[in-house]
């Protein structure tokens, strides 16, 4: 078998996951944005995977981030605009009880590291 489909068959599932996993936290952030960047290749059927449960997958296109992540592609996921909640789903959202999240500290909002961090997200 050729090397790269190897590779490719042992971790395609391993991508879905971590990427799965990451999305999930989005839940936790304190400041309500739901984007998460991924730093790395995706493979097309884990684009294709996360496009079937709602998402928005774009390859980040900028010479800027290109230098920085030495030519490593960046990805943002976000939740698709054709997703609707109806008027019992928004009462949900009112009702969610958020005394438990973690609050977004934004005493260092617009120096670097909230730069990068903001790019890169959190990433294990």
């Amino acid at each position: 078998m050729l090397l790269a489909k190897e590779i490719k068959i042992q971790t395609i599932r391993k991508q879905r996951e971590f990427i799965r996993k990451q999305l999930l936290n989005t839940k936790k952030s304190g400041d309500g944005d739901t984007a998460y960047r991924y730093v790395g290749h995706v493979f097309p059927e884990v684009i294709k995977y996360f496009e079937k449960e709602g998402f928005v997958v774009t390859k980040v296109k900028s010479e800027l981030l290109v230098a920085v992540t030495r030519g490593i592609p960046v990805y943002v996921f976000t939740i698709d605009d054709t997703i609707v909640l109806n008027e019992e789903d928004l009462q949900q959202a009112e009702a969610y009880d958020y005394k438990d999240r973690k609050t977004a500290d934004t005493s260092d909002e617009g120096d670097i590291e909230s730069f990068f961090e903001a790019i890169f997200g959190h990433q294990a």
